[in-house]
């Protein structure tokens, strides 16, 4: 059981930051380097993970 939550939030996590990379370099207008709004307590993948975890039971 706990091997399928690992499997899983290493795949969503190399997801993430290939498509993190991705859409940084597609966004326009915007000062990449500037932080916006609060900073955020879980990355992504994780919230992800938590997310879609059940499903994949």
């Amino acid at each position: 059981m706990i091997e399928l939550l690992i499997s899983t939030f290493c795949r969503i996590d190399d997801f993430c930051i290939i498509y993190e990379k991705q859409l940084k370099l597609k966004q326009i207008g915007m000062d990449r380097n500037r932080k916006y709004g609060k900073a955020q307590q879980l990355a992504v993948s994780e919230i992800m993970t938590i997310r879609n975890y059940p499903a994949a039971c």
